[in-house]
């Protein structure tokens, strides 16, 4: 019952909702139509509208949200325009030049050193050549400042991946954990060399269980909705299968196959 009935005559008026246009009959003082709409606007005013410093496109924001470090409100839409953008290059560059250099710290330059000496025998170490040849194995590139954030293992590896991991590598020992596949420009979860096996772990939340999620559900972290998240994953999957990739998918609740 209306707090006002008794008080204001019962009438309803034709009014436009304010938040999703939808035509709806309410008192003369209502500007919503409904309590959904009501929480949906009041939740929007938690958000902000933001120009990308590197690509330039518009993305939403928390308004709360600072760098824990600088204080500063998110300025890039994705990961890959953050360390793609000249911005954060020269931010870097500043950052380890002069005094500034972390590296140079004379307890940081001490400890490479007997790390060194320890390791291969001098502390003037430094062999280019099989550092290029590994990076060129593993990620395809001679130089670890080529890479993407999409094309490196940089992530923070969940602990359900460890788990699936060190299930996988009872049975295969060349299982390799966060590999990175040249050919198709991926980071997989586990990959086992010897069948050109993939297996991807996917979180409950962060892929959306369809046990658990509904298709229209929205996920506030990664801006998807539910079945946005299921097709972006399928296409993943499809990617890796047509590479020649054999792909298995283990849900964070679900039994770790045994094949």
């Amino acid at each position: 019952m209306n707090r006002l009935s008794g008080i204001l005559p019962s009438r309803s008026f034709k009014h436009k909702c304010e938040w999703c246009g939808k035509e709806y009959l309410g008192t003369s003082f209502s500007v919503l139509c409904s309590r959904k709409c009501m929480y949906e606007q009041r939740k929007s005013k938690n958000w902000e509208t933001a120009i990308c410093k590197h690509c330039g496109k518009e993305f939403k924001r928390r308004i709360a949200d600072r760098n824990w470090r600088s204080g500063k409100k998110k300025m890039f839409c994705s990961i890959d325009c953050s360390c793609r953008s000249d911005y954060k290059r020269n931010k870097l560059s500043k950052r380890f030049s002069g005094n500034n250099n972390p590296w140079a710290r004379p307890e940081v330059v001490e400890k490479i050193k007997q790390t060194k000496l320890s390791r291969y025998g001098t502390t003037s170490y430094n062999n280019q050549q099989k550092s290029q040849s590994t990076m060129l194995k593993r990620y395809g590139v001679h130089c670890p400042f080529q890479l993407s954030w999409s094309k490196s293992n940089g992530h923070q590896i969940s602990n359900v991946q460890r788990k699936v991991y060190k299930e996988v590598k009872k049975v295969h020992k060349d299982a390799l954990l966060e590999h990175y596949l040249p050919d198709v420009k991926l980071s997989v979860d586990i990959f086992i060399p010897k069948t050109k096996q993939v297996i991807e772990v996917f979180g409950d939340y962060w892929h959306m269980n369809p046990d658990v999620y509904k298709k229209n559900d929205f996920n506030k972290n990664t801006h998807l909705t539910a079945q946005e998240t299921w097709e972006k994953d399928k296409e993943r999957v499809s990617r890796l299968q047509s590479a020649g990739y054999n792909v298995d998918v283990v849900w964070e609740n679900a039994t770790l196959p045994t094949s």
